[in-house]
């Protein structure tokens, strides 16, 4: 919660507060330092690398991206300063018709256009030392809005910016510093951009990652601030990799969320910009098993398990706007977090004709049968997450649901599919989800459907989607994506209501 710009002295978890105040960027400064120390040494009459060292560094493992986010294996490469510098990116389009997302409520369809582009610029220094910076111009507007909010915007943001030195202690481990991605292979922990320092352990079958960051604040045309509640976090992450015998892993993963902004008082008045109505320090702890079987008469099979606890504490804050851009905090509310999350499935790679695979999954987010007491027994998931991977298609998608995409909290989520590949390099996903509250509850976590429950019945309702990805090119990339969402009885009077969604989206890698 925020009542001020700057956070009081004694807040809680002073230690690293330098490091998430809001407009600090402690590890983008520290990029910007390490840059003007690279650009000062790059001045000087140094000889050119040699060429095996440039095709070393070329590809660059250590530039993570989001799964579809794939470039082509010989990039444009300049010399600057005898140096290599690989200049790639994408470019965009995006087309999303979306159709009564609030189950009928109000009036909400609409029909939107995305145009993206990226600019990615990687300099090598050394074998061992690069630098990163990535600046995306972008434009959105309405086609068409049944509401008549036909906004339009356009703003050029800086991406990701940032350090790599490798090479270090035996050349196994490695120091990344700046705004950069984090990802795990199913998104399920995190998939965001943060300005952090990361040190980095690689090795032939185990791998190791630390990190301290904090939320990254837009540095773009159109805003430069965070929204207040992601202002002041700190976030703490940790991850090991052993894979243990050939394609099949074993994994652990700590994620610690740092709340440092100062906690108002009931009757405190404050500004409503810096309105925030949950402070929580919390902290999530998981074990992930992922990998493959094969046999010579069934195929090939994949499974995965995900497991996670989170605990913690939490306040929440009741306001009122009382005008004048101001509010008043009416109500005070302190929670202990204890909560669980399970997610687990397979895909069988079948050798029957036209090589279907089918998949199953099951996920479980733990809830909370009595809401009035001061311990929430339900799990939820980071924030960072997207909960986006393949099931052996060429894309991937949100395999929560493309439409409503629930985050894991007081939900069980039942899923089944059916893919083709197709082609060359393409493939076909149909795919059911079947939601089901643990407990009957007002409140579907980060739903993307415009409408409450009842908070009577658990049956949340069911999803299809299908999604084509077409990649019979060396540059581009189609995919199509059509869902529907039809409401169960949770919903009331909605119950039965469906609302749909199409989006056809183009991408060209350079």
């Amino acid at each position: 919660m925020k009542s001020s710009n700057t956070p009081a002295m004694g807040s809680r978890n002073s230690a690293p507060l330098f490091f998430a105040s809001r407009g600090t960027n402690l590890s983008t400064c520290l990029a910007l330092t390490l840059a003007t120390f690279c650009s000062t040494a790059i001045g000087q009459n140094i000889p050119p690398l040699p060429p095996e060292e440039i095709r070393q560094t070329g590809g660059a493992s250590f530039v993570q991206r989001p799964q579809d986010d794939e470039r082509p294996e010989e990039q444009f490469t300049v010399q600057w300063f005898n140096r290599p510098l690989i200049i790639g990116g994408d470019i965009d389009t995006k087309l999303r018709y979306r159709e009564d997302v609030s189950l009928g409520r109000r009036d909400d369809d609409d029909f939107r256009l995305s145009l993206g582009l990226k600019f990615e610029f990687l300099y090598h220094l050394t074998p061992e030392t690069s630098f990163y910076i990535e600046i995306d111009p972008s434009y959105q507007t309405y086609l068409y809005a049944e509401d008549n909010d036909m906004d339009t915007t356009q703003k050029i943001e800086l991406g990701e910016l940032w350090v790599y030195v490798g090479g270090l202690g035996n050349h196994r481990l490695s120091l990344q510093i700046g705004r950069q991605y984090f990802g795990d292979k199913r998104e399920w922990w995190w998939d965001k951009q943060l300005d952090a320092v990361r040190v980095q352990y690689t090795g032939s079958s185990f791998s190791a990652q630390f990190a301290i960051g904090a939320n990254s604040t837009t540095i773009s045309t159109e805003s430069d601030r965070l929204d207040p509640e992601d202002e002041d976090i700190t976030w703490l992450i940790a991850s090991a990799d052993w894979e243990w015998t050939k394609k099949n892993h074993f994994e652990i993963f700590f994620l610690s969320r740092l709340d440092h902004s100062s906690t108002p008082n009931v009757g405190d008045i404050i500004s409503e910009k810096q309105e925030d109505n949950e402070d929580a320090t919390i902290n999530w702890l998981g074990l992930r098993s992922r990998g493959r079987v094969k046999s010579d008469d069934f195929g090939k099979a994949y499974y995965w398990l995900d497991s996670g606890v989170v605990y913690g504490k939490e306040t929440l804050f009741d306001v009122t706007d009382i005008g004048d851009g101001q509010s008043k905090i009416d109500q005070r509310r302190d929670h202990t977090i204890n909560g669980w999350g399970l997610d687990f499935g397979a895909t069988w790679e079948t050798k029957l004709p036209y090589q279907p695979s089918l998949t199953f999954g099951y996920a479980k987010g733990s809830g909370d049968a009595n809401p009035d007491d001061d311990m929430n027994r339900a799990y939820r998931q980071s924030g960072l997450q997207s909960n986006d991977h393949k099931f052996r298609g060429v894309t991937s998608f949100r395999y929560y649901g493309e439409l409503s995409r629930p985050e894991l909290s007081n939900l069980v989520i039942r899923t089944l599919a059916l893919g083709f590949p197709l082609l060359k390099d393409s493939s076909l996903d149909l795919v059911y989800h079947r939601y089901t509250q643990v407990h009957a509850s007002d409140q579907l976590r980060n739903s993307r459907i415009r409408t409450r429950p009842e908070g009577k019945h658990r049956d949340i309702g069911e999803e299809f989607n299908i999604i084509l990805g077409l990649e019979e090119w060396q540059q581009l990339e189609l995919e199509l994506v059509a869902t529907q969402f039809r409401a169960g009885k949770a919903y009331g009077i909605f119950s039965g209501k469906k609302a749909s969604s199409i989006t056809l989206q183009v991408q060209y890698n350079f």
